[in-house]
């Protein structure tokens, strides 16, 4: 089964302000949020016990606006800011911008989510927006803001404070060209699996599971947070008998959860002391957290026979 080796790093106020997104790319993670800068960590082995930790290698402030996601996409760093611009930076320097759209979205962009050759963002104004090549493809009209999104394909998962919308493009260059396929119960935020949907319930500190075969199925619900989740991630996770396949949640309990998917089970769990905002996913079962005032941890996980 999957159990927790143990907190293997912290970086205590990284940022003068909370940490809003992360994201993880080779062996190095980015860091980003209110106070605008992208700090660039390098995940480095400690020669005493063999357990990675976190040096810092640069930090870059591009523009003076709040940052709220991050992705990486085809050799670039994407960045959504409060303020309503997209912006790329080529990797690994960060310094040459291959994309600036300031206004990419008229309210606060929300989500920033890469699959294949495209990126998808979403934001406050109601929309979801199709990029390829740093050019706006296609524009999806969503009704209401969009708190998180998730995309598998042709179908976007988009969600608000109550409820999720699931809608199939019909096109990815015909603006609102689209059927609806479901409407769920469901907060922010979201995440995907081959087999299951998930979402955050009713009082924000459960986690709600949809069978994608059948949206009309009452969806079972997974508990392991004292308060609201506020960060779900699905993981490849080679090696693990529980299946390929973990589900990660975390919240403002500071509690940082390892689920089996299918089964519902939680395999493992750790509190980290801090509430978390922000979460994302590397190699090796490693976890990596951030939350207010400038705070990171990395929590590795492990498959244990």
């Amino acid at each position: 089964m999957l159990s927790l080796v143990n907190q293997v790093g912290i970086a205590e106020k990284s940022h003068e302000d909370d940490i809003q997104a992360l994201a993880y790319q080779g062996g190095k993670l980015f860091s980003a949020g209110e106070d605008s800068f992208i700090k660039v960590w390098d995940l480095i082995c400690q020669t005493d016990n063999n357990e990675k930790t976190l040096q810092l290698q640069d930090e870059i402030c591009k523009r003076n606006a709040s940052i709220s996601s991050l992705a990486v996409h085809s050799g670039s760093l994407y960045i959504g800011h409060y303020d309503g611009t997209i912006q790329a930076l080529r990797l690994p320097e960060l310094q040459e911008s291959v994309m600036l759209v300031v206004g990419a979205h008229d309210d606060s962009v929300t989500k920033i989510v890469s699959v294949g050759d495209t990126v998808f963002s979403g934001g406050q104004d109601a929309a979801v927006k199709v990029w390829k090549d740093g050019n706006l493809t296609l524009v999806l009209s969503v009704v209401e803001e969009v708190f998180d999104l998730a995309v598998d394909g042709m179908m976007i998962f988009s969600v608000r404070d109550r409820g999720v919308t699931i809608q199939e493009l019909l096109s990815l260059t015909e603006s609102n060209k689209f059927s609806i396929k479901a409407s769920l119960e469901g907060k922010s935020p979201i995440a995907l699996t081959k087999q299951y949907f998930f979402a955050t319930g009713s009082d924000g500190r459960g986690i709600l599971r949809y069978d994608r075969n059948n949206y009309n199925e009452k969806p079972t619900e997974l508990r392991g947070h004292e308060l609201i989740i506020n960060c779900l991630k699905s993981v490849e996770f080679d090696g693990c008998n529980e299946g390929s396949e973990i589900l990660f949640s975390a919240g403002w309990d500071g509690v940082v959860n390892a689920w089996n998917p299918v089964s519902g089970v939680r395999l493992a769990s750790c509190n980290v002391g801090f509430p978390v905002h922000a979460m994302c996913c590397g190699e090796s079962g490693h976890v990596f957290v951030g939350g207010p005032q400038g705070n990171i941890a990395i929590v590795r996980f492990t498959s244990a026979s």
